[in-house]
């Protein structure tokens, strides 16, 4: 990828597995191709146009509140590989992702708390 575009950075090999391990571990939340009817809302929900394989869509988030959600949605990427790494549940994860939002913890409180 650092080939094909000049400049563009984050995409380490270690940087890689990480978004592997957070896609792993959120995937059950995020839809996918095959949540679509017949695949024909795909083009609603991303801008990517050269790989079909490739959705960003809506959450899947029934039980998560508004506040979790927001929160979720303003942490980090290391915050959130932090919070993989230190817990087993669903509601330990929701719990630091709102802490870490909410109180604005540095990923070092996060380490330590």
């Amino acid at each position: 990828m650092q080939q094909e575009m000049p400049g563009l950075k984050g995409f380490s090999k270690t940087q890689l597995k990480r978004m592997k391990s957070f896609y792993l571990a959120w995937q059950n939340y995020f839809r996918t191709p095959s949540d679509f009817p017949n695949n024909s809302s795909i083009a609603d929900f991303t801008n990517i146009t050269d790989c079909e394989d490739v959705v960003i869509g809506p959450l899947t988030t029934d039980q998560f509140d508004k506040a979790i959600l927001d929160a979720f949605l303003t942490v980090q990427f290391t915050h959130h590989y932090e919070i993989l790494q230190r817990t087993d549940t669903l509601n330990e994860r929701l719990f630091y992702i709102y802490k870490v939002a909410s109180e604005f913890w540095s990923v070092d409180k996060l380490k330590y708390t």
